[in-house]
């Protein structure tokens, strides 16, 4: 019971950790520039915000689910419990996401308000 909790909380922590950096920061800003997704902020809340319309289809639901953490999460989180229960060294994979994930909570949590 301890280690499926266990697991839970640290594929979640992964799940946020890559959704967040897919969404929301620069280091995958090409990609949602691929897709046409331009990050917009209003009263310093942001949004993620589609900006042209998509002549293929497959390009709108991709664009549409990289302007969304929960839908990203959603997909992410699905493939990291899918390597979760691989195996092959897919338990790493999502651990090094978990860290990496605490160490930006801390950060946020440090830094000045």
């Amino acid at each position: 019971m301890i280690d499926q909790l266990l697991t839970g909380f640290v594929i979640g922590l992964a799940t946020w950790r890559l959704s967040y950096a897919l969404t929301e920061e620069s280091i995958f800003g090409w990609l949602r520039d691929l897709f046409n997704v331009e990050m917009v902020t209003t009263n310093m809340v942001k949004y993620s915000v589609e900006t042209i319309e998509r002549h293929n289809e497959s390009t709108n639901i991709v664009g549409k689910l990289l302007s969304c953490i929960y839908c990203t999460s959603f997909w992410v989180g699905g493939g990291f419990l899918f390597t979760w229960h691989t195996g092959d060294g897919g338990e790493v994979v999502v651990w090094v996401f978990a860290i990496a994930a605490i160490a930006a909570l801390i950060q946020d949590w440090r830094a000045p308000q």
